[in-house]
């Protein structure tokens, strides 16, 4: 499985000091994979604003932190109760 890395500075301290984060991004097949669904309800999600993705390419392929969507699902779930 082929993966993207992506660094991500996050403000600390009022900007003085950044902290670089790195991350396992995932492209929205390989989301779909890990998730059980198709890669077209993903799309689906994403037209609907049921899913943000982490990052979207100049060429708007989107690119999903997993754990973020996991969040982003169980915000979901939560709110439908």
């Amino acid at each position: 499985m082929r993966e993207h890395v992506s660094y991500r500075a996050a403000n600390r301290d009022n900007g003085d000091n950044r902290l670089m984060e790195r991350r396992r991004l995932v492209t929205s097949g390989q989301l779909a994979e890990e998730l059980g669904i198709s890669t077209r309800t993903v799309s689906r999600y994403v037209r609907e604003g049921l899913l943000t993705p982490t990052e979207t390419t100049l060429g708007g392929h989107h690119r999903w932190d997993i754990d973020e969507v996991r969040e982003q699902i169980r915000q979901l779930r939560q709110r439908d109760e």
